[in-house]
Parts: structure tokens; C-alpha cells; sequence
């Protein structure tokens, strides 16, 4: 391997270093060149945090979108599905009914007087003597923080 290595142009300049040619082969003759560290570091597989998404007008790193829009998934599960050809739209659709299989309460917004509460939120604020699903059944029913508040005060 060294006699190879000592055929190939750059073998002995101190600012290169040995790269594959096909990142996915073997260290073997023939996938073998002498490279900078500069092009070293453009040449690495694409991660994650280096794909941009475009959404709403947006740019976003995987990472960045992640936090910004809450979604419950790694890095490495956004990017799977940013591969498989999945929308940010679709991403985050998933999200959410995968959310709502845990919180149920904390993904519903209740709006009163322009303010919004979580429907945990709206039964601690207003004191409610009723069940949060109570709460979240008549929020699915379209009915707004004020018409809640009157059907329950009526009850």
C-alpha cells in the first residue's frame, strides 16, 4: 500500500492528507487521492443541520425548525423524512396527531377575549368544575372561549 501511495500526486505534501474518492468504498488502491483539509471538510456526507427548508416564506435548518415549530422528533427523523420526499407541511401534520396522542389537551387552543389558553389553562384561569375532555368536546365542537364559558355558567 505504501509503494501505491507513493505513486499518487501530492504523496509527501505536509498540507494534504489522504481521502477516499468514493466515501463508501474501502481505503484501497484506486479510491485513493491526496486532498486539503479544505476540500476534506467539503466533502463530508450531507448531515442534517447543513439541509435547508424552506416553509412559510422561511428558511430553516432541520434543527432550527424543530425548535421553532415544537415538533416532538430528532433531527435525524426530520431529515428521514425530508429524504423520503415528505413535505414541511406533511412533517408537521404528523407531529401534531402523534402530539396529540400524548397531550391531548395541550395541542387545542381556546380563545377568550383574544387571549389563548390551553384547555388546562382555561380550566384553571376561569375555575371550572368540570372534566378537561368535557372542555376539549366542546372546543371540537367549534365553539369558542365565550360560548364555553356561557354553557358552562348555564349549567
Amino acid at each position: 500500500m505504501v509503494a501505491y501511495l507513493e505513486t499518487l500526486e501530492g504523496h509527501g505534501d505536509p498540507n494534504l492528507t489522504i481521502d477516499r474518492i468514493d466515501n463508501n468504498g474501502d481505503y484501497e488502491p484506486g479510491n485513493l487521492r491526496f486532498v486539503s483539509m479544505a476540500f476534506q471538510h467539503s466533502n463530508k456526507r450531507k448531515r442534517s443541520d447543513s439541509i435547508l427548508i424552506e416553509y412559510k416564506g422561511k428558511q430553516y435548518s432541520v434543527n432550527k425548525f424543530i425548535l421553532d415549530l415544537g415538533l416532538k422528533y430528532s433531527a435525524k427523523t426530520v431529515y428521514g423524512y425530508l429524504c423520503e420526499g415528505m413535505s414541511p407541511d406533511d412533517i408537521i401534520l404528523k407531529s401534531n396527531k402523534r402530539n396529540a396522542t400524548y397531550k391531548r389537551s395541550a395541542n387545542i387552543i381556546i380563545t377568550y377575549l383574544g387571549e389563548e389558553y390551553s384547555v388546562k389553562e382555561f380550566k384553571k384561569t376561569f375555575n371550572l368544575k368540570c372534566s378537561k375532555r368535557y372542555i376539549r368536546t366542546l372546543v371540537k365542537k367549534g365553539l369558542l372561549g365565550e360560548q364555553i364559558l356561557e354553557i358552562l355558567e348555564n349549567r
